[in-house]
């Protein structure tokens, strides 16, 4: 069986204190009323380039929609918290040492660039990047809050998501600075820098991506999916991803966490693998959400999106994100003593 491999994740103390990093990164001063350790992490995952993907202007459209949606959902204001990662600069094949310096700048994908920039222009969903410093493997990971000036790259219009390794990031025409983002620091033991020189994204980093208990997967093929895969039960690993639907469909359980969204007009992993296996899509239902809901998300694929839809999908994607949510606020409710 091929599949995309395990990535290396921290133990499950570990990761409190990532979520504990993340929730004080936007509040020191929690409040009775809104305390954001209640808050659930959403990670945005999915594709890297609008190129690449096969997106027109109405994938975008749809994208943007979402992000703005989510930051007018009272119930993602209240509980919810916006996750992105700046792990490898987007960097051009064999370019990564080039673009080393942009790693802990520039967000790893669009979707990410969307979130961030509408929780900065409306403030209500707060948005946290994660950024990425290597420590010597016999040390154990760490997690800190800070800020960080996150590098928006505006669509830039590059097969594979990449940026050019000459780009200017400091160029206001083709980037766009925002300040002062909330971020989490992930101290990441092994030899990471030496992944960067070799032309490759260190899979620990992966691995803190993955961390997120839930996920909105907006196109993205395999590696994009795969790091929203749960973990591995008592190790820690996350579960391997099968590279064909028959291979998933043979598994017990699914190899992706149950909070993951997937909105299927952009296509990726549930446009290839999951809607020409009608049963196995049956098990994708993320938790919470109603068969009829889920039904209507991936009733429309690529090509049916269109003016006459795309405000009432945005709104279902955004109030199948509200239902998980829920649902894991009511589980986090059920384990208490």
């Amino acid at each position: 069986m091929t599949s995309i491999p395990a990535l290396p994740i921290p133990s499950t103390e570990l990761v409190t204190k990532f979520q504990e990093a993340v929730c004080q990164s936007i509040s020191s001063k929690p409040t009775e009323e809104s305390d954001v350790r209640d808050r659930i992490l959403i990670l945005g995952t999915g594709s890297n380039d609008i190129v690449s993907a096969g997106w027109k202007i109405i994938h975008q459209e749809l994208l943007s929609l979402i992000a703005t949606n989510i930051q007018f959902s009272k119930i993602l204001q209240r509980f919810a918290i916006l996750v992105g990662s700046c792990a490898h600069g987007r960097a051009p094949p064999g370019e990564y040492a080039d673009c080393a310096y942009r790693r802990n700048v520039v967000l790893d994908n669009i979707v990410q660039e969307e979130l961030a920039v509408k929780s900065n222009q409306h403030g209500n969903v707060p948005f946290v990047a994660i950024t990425y410093t290597d420590i010597p493997k016999e040390e154990d990971y760490r997690f800190h809050p800070s800020t960080v000036d996150l590098h928006v790259s505006n669509y830039i219009d590059t097969p594979y998501g990449v940026l050019p390794s000459d780009l200017d990031i400091n160029n206001s025409e083709y980037v766009t600075k925002i300040p002062n983002v909330a971020c989490v620091m992930a101290s990441v033991p092994g030899d990471n820098g030496e992944s960067l020189e070799q032309d490759s994204e260190p899979t620990r980093y992966q691995g803190i991506k993955s961390l997120p208990e839930m996920a909105i997967s907006i196109g993205g093929w395999l590696r994009a999916s795969a790091l929203s895969c749960d973990r591995e039960l008592g190790t820690d690993y996350t579960i391997p991803l099968p590279t064909r639907a028959d291979d998933i469909v043979s598994m017990v359980k699914v190899p992706h966490k149950p909070g993951v969204v997937m909105v299927r007009p952009s296509g990726g992993f549930i446009e290839g693998i999951l809607v020409p296996n009608p049963d196995l899509l049956k098990r994708y239902r993320p938790e919470g959400v109603s068969v009829d809901l889920w039904e209507q998300l991936v009733a429309i694929g690529p090509d049916d999106l269109d003016q006459t839809n795309i405000n009432s999908y945005a709104e279902s994607v955004v109030s199948a994100l509200e239902n998980v949510v829920l649902e894991k606020i009511a589980q986090r409710l059920n384990k208490l003593p």
